[in-house]
């Protein structure tokens, strides 16, 4: 009598042991995607939530439509013909030999997949297809159980109903039986995904470059020019720009390259998209360097940076001294050419000090930006890296400025740089800085989210993050920004600045347990400051560990007015703590207003 009861425990460890080393590191972003997916259809599909009664009905009228309406309509008709015609015999269908409690269980997957994607804001055919079959072996359940003299006519209509409507759907032949728009076969042909990358591979060889695709229509889009990306030996990858409207800007500044479209832009579109390309157009620091037709009848354009941000050249020779740079000025950045060996400069960073009379600058930067690619390139040989990059200041006052250079290679060691022009300062241009003609240094854009965390700018720095993120596709900006922090560190231990930058790189890269030590040790440096408390609270709940959260989070509550901007926040996350401890008295008095 047991037996059920042990099978389900033991199968529910299992599932467990399974998922937990999975799940303990995702569990946050698989949440933070659902709820991505949850402000998508909120913006784009507004009236389809699980509150209105249209979300609700949305499957339940679609899914025969998939299947095809026209073939639905004719089984439920013949089954409830015979189920009459059994009724007035004095007996009923019976959907086969098993007992209904096997049916329930039968049934409850279907339901469930359907209850979850009703739930789902977001909404489109492509969810339920796997729904499909399960329809299906229902109608031909129904279908088997028709015993009546007209069934083997009825059941040929079923046949003939059914294979028009496969045509439909692939060919679009025939009549349309199902109500669902044909989807034809279409090659490629006439869509320029191939000739795109190409274009980008050609001038970029030997690094990865980030295309920020604005269209997102059936045929182009970034999804399939990633997958082209991919083909085409992975020197190329596609992204889809997404922010609020005052964020298209700053874009300008994250992409070296962008794909226009005009006509259909796809479901995607809005104002912020067209926003976007206007900016790209009227752009002087960004210049069209290729256009296809389109079988659609539109124009796909293709513009790049008039300056590329990175340029990788292989090098006949290889410098004496083994490492050289030159820096030069330009208005609101610095342009960097280093020399030296492949194998050093792959996956190094550089750490340049800027010194005037009146002012001090780091401008630190990862190699390529952390793009380099070295497959293709000399691997005993040197090569030069062209840099141009933003610099967090406008530039350093004071007049002439002195620069000191040092190497991190990829194993933490240390290396001096020979400058071409040592003790000869920089002289900034007095010509004003043109709007995003620079790209932005991700290193230092990730050292400025430190700044967020301690003045507590949660919101900001979240929103920064995602835009790093579609700029940088492997988030290599964090273990280059951690890197420089962690050698800056080893010169200025407690410098607060550092410590909240480095905190916010190790959490961002899902290093628990080195982020909690890092806000720990700000909570010891920085002891008025809530937002280390906060930060260490997250931390904690990320790590399943409620009781030390909540004890973060109380401590931060203390010294954190009621007014303050993170108040809520700091509320919510004590409520999260005190779930996760199942202390449900402190989780319900802290939900009282």
């Amino acid at each position: 009598r047991w037996g059920p009861l042990r099978q389900l425990l033991a199968a529910t460890a299992l599932a467990g042991a399974l998922c937990w080393p999975w799940f303990s590191q995702n569990w946050l972003t698989i949440l933070s995607t659902i709820n991505n997916a949850r402000q998508w259809g909120v913006q784009y599909q507004e009236g389809l939530e699980a509150t209105s009664l249209e979300g609700w009905l949305y499957y339940p009228r679609l899914l025969p439509t998939m299947a095809g309406g026209w073939l639905v309509a004719l089984v439920l008709a013949g089954a409830a013909v015979a189920a009459t015609a059994a009724a007035r015999r004095g007996s009923r269908l019976r959907p086969g030999p098993h007992p209904r409690g096997w049916w329930l269980w039968w049934l409850s997957f279907p339901l469930g997949g359907l209850l979850v994607c009703v739930v789902m804001s977001t909404k489109d055919f492509r969810f339920v297809l796997p729904l499909l079959p399960q329809l299906a072996v229902a109608l031909g359940v129904l279908v088997a159980q028709v015993q009546q003299p007209w069934a083997p006519l009825w059941k040929g209509a079923l046949v003939l109903v059914a294979l028009q409507g496969a045509l439909w759907n692939q060919f679009g032949w025939g009549a349309d039986l199902s109500g669902f728009p044909p989807h034809r076969p279409s090659s490629e042909a006439g869509w320029p995904l191939e000739a795109i990358v190409a274009t980008i591979r050609r001038t970029s060889p030997h690094q990865l470059s980030t295309l920020a695709v604005l269209p997102d229509s059936e045929r182009l889009n970034a999804f399939n020019l990633e997958a082209e990306g991919r083909r085409q030996g992975a020197r190329v990858a596609a992204r889809q720009t997404v922010g609020r409207l005052e964020q298209a800007a700053g874009n300008l500044a994250r992409f070296d390259w962008f794909l226009l479209k005009g006509g259909d832009q796809g479901v995607m579109s809005d104002e912020r998209q067209a926003r976007q390309a206007e900016l790209v157009r009227a752009s002087s620091a960004f210049q069209r360097v290729g256009q296809w037709e389109l079988p659609d009848g539109s124009r796909a354009e293709l513009y790049r940076r008039q300056s590329l941000s990175l340029a990788v050249e292989p090098l006949a020779a290889c410098p004496r001294g083994g490492l050289r740079a030159e820096l030069e000025p330009l208005p609101g950045g610095l342009q960097l050419q280093l020399q030296g060996p492949t194998r050093t400069l792959e996956g190094a960073r550089l750490l340049v000090d800027l010194r005037s009379s009146t002012a001090q600058l780091r401008a630190d930067q990862a190699i390529g930006q952390g793009q380099l690619r070295s497959d293709g390139l000399p691997r005993n040989g040197c090569i030069t890296v062209h840099q141009r990059l933003a610099l967090k200041e406008a530039q350093p006052g004071g007049g002439p400025t002195s620069a000191t250079l040092q190497l991190l290679t990829s194993s933490g060691q240390r290396r001096a740089v020979t400058l071409t022009r040592a003790g000869q300062p920089l002289r900034w241009p007095d010509a004003p800085t043109a709007p995003q003609a620079l790209a932005e240094n991700r290193v230092l854009a990730a050292e400025a989210m430190g700044q967020q965390l301690r003045r507590g700018q949660f919101d900001p720095l979240f929103d920064q993050v995602g835009l790093l993120n579609q700029s940088d596709p492997d988030q290599a900006y964090l273990a280059d920004a951690e890197a420089v922090l962690r050698a800056r560190l080893q010169r200025d231990p407690s410098n607060l600045n550092d410590l909240y930058a480095l905190a916010v790189s190790q959490a961002l890269q899902r290093q628990a347990g080195d982020a909690a030590l890092s806000l720990q040790r700000l909570i010891r440096l920085d002891p008025g400051n809530p937002n280390p408390l906060i930060g260490l609270g997250v931390v904690e709940l990320y790590r399943f560990r409620p009781w030390a959260a909540q004890a973060a989070l109380d401590q931060a509550a203390r010294i954190t007015a009621a007014d303050a901007p993170i108040a809520a926040t700091l509320r919510s996350l004590r409520i999260a703590a005190s779930a996760l401890r199942l202390d449900w008295r402190q989780a319900l008095s802290l939900l009282q207003p």
